[in-house]
């Protein structure tokens, strides 16, 4: 009898090897990009900026972007990590049917 490690390793190769861990990451993927509250947080994120809203003068494209990249990576990086916790969680939703139909199969 295989060890609970030797057999988790067995499993996640598994995973990896059937294509399913792809599967899965697209169709997160795909919950993140149409999710309505990360793209309405992040326009708030954008349009409530101190680097959008310092001053009238002109600054070239990239360093307007550099410095927006500057101020609102973290704060966008948890909001995004959240949701894919919640698109990972839902019982209900298609990652979570995918998931489990994947280990029924597996």
């Amino acid at each position: 009898m295989a060890s609970p490690v030797e057999e988790g390793g067995r499993v996640v190769k598994h995973v990896i090897e059937s294509g399913a861990f792809d599967d899965v990451r697209k169709l997160v993927f795909d919950e993140l990009k149409h999710s309505a509250a990360l793209r309405d947080y992040v326009r708030e994120q954008v349009e409530s900026s101190k680097t959008l809203s310092g001053g009238k003068q002109s600054k070239e494209r990239k360093r307007v972007l550099d410095e927006l990249q500057t101020e609102l990576k973290d704060r966008l990086v948890e909001r995004a990590s959240r949701v894919v916790w919640e698109i990972l969680t839902k019982s209900d939703g298609r990652v979570a049917q995918d998931i489990e139909q994947k280990v029924r199969v597996g």
